[in-house]
């Protein structure tokens, strides 16, 4: 299956990526201020709230942004394993 590697490897970058997410909502501070602003989301922000009248929004370019990170990621460590799973490793007397 030579699929595999970058499948595990897409999982753990979203998966990775919902955690970052969720402690930055977590951590997401809510004071007392009426007028302040609110965002979370890692390494862009994905969701907003704030001023007077509580606006709240999905920031979907950082949706969009954080998402295809983690596919570049995910593609990345991908062929990285893959490369190395190959099983195309140079023997020591080879080398020489």
């Amino acid at each position: 299956m030579r699929f595999k590697p970058y499948l595990i490897a897409l999982v753990a970058a979203f998966l990775i990526l919902i955690a970052a997410n969720y402690y930055s909502y977590v951590r997401m501070g809510r004071g007392f201020c009426d007028d302040c602003f609110l965002y979370f989301g890692w390494p862009f922000p994905v969701w907003g709230e704030g001023g007077f009248v509580t606006v709240t929004r999905v920031l979907w370019a950082g949706v969009v942004a954080n998402i295809s990170i983690a596919i570049w990621i995910g593609l990345f460590f991908g062929w990285v394993s893959s490369k190395l799973l190959s099983g195309k490793a140079v023997r020591s007397n080879d080398a020489a």
